[in-house]
């Protein structure tokens, strides 16, 4: 029975140490820039940021700071979604909500073709992996981009 009981315990010990660490993460995507000059494309990069937002949010991997929440501070901080892509203003952005990456990405869509280009950057480390993704198809490339932030933070 001591056995049984002890080895529950651990466990649990290794389920709860597993959460918390993933629970630390905290990841910002801003509003992607959107680099077309159809007025019908300019929405598409708040679209997909949130889109990717979401689906990692509800892998319960880590924690993500929602657009609604971002949106007010961005607008108080000065920025607009076409200086959300550079390095600089996405680190203030994310150490802003105490976020342990950011990810400035520009969207780029030319001959039925989607191109994204975005900088994972680790706020601690201050390192930086660049992701480049094309896809004829939208779901694709969003769901390419959200698996490839995941396993560059190494969870699965």
């Amino acid at each position: 029975m001591k056995k049984l009981l002890l080895s529950l315990l651990s466990s649990s010990l290794l389920i709860s140490f597993t959460v918390n660490a993933n629970a630390e993460k905290k990841g910002l995507i801003a509003p992607f820039e959107t680099l077309s000059i159809k007025p019908e494309y300019k929405s598409l990069g708040i679209l997909i940021s949130e889109n990717i937002t979401d689906a990692i949010n509800e892998t319960s991997l880590i924690s993500m700071v929602e657009y609604s929440q971002s949106e007010k501070i961005i607008n108080q901080l000065g920025f607009k979604i076409n200086n959300l892509s550079d390095d600089k203003n996405a680190i203030k952005l994310a150490k802003y909500f105490s976020s342990t990456f950011a990810l400035p990405t520009t969207i780029e869509i030319n001959d039925n073709t989607y191109s994204i280009e975005a900088k994972m950057i680790d706020i601690k480390a201050n390192k930086i992996k660049n992701i480049k993704i094309e896809s004829k198809n939208l779901s694709d490339l969003q769901n390419k981009l959200a698996l490839q932030i995941i396993s560059n933070l190494g969870l699965k």
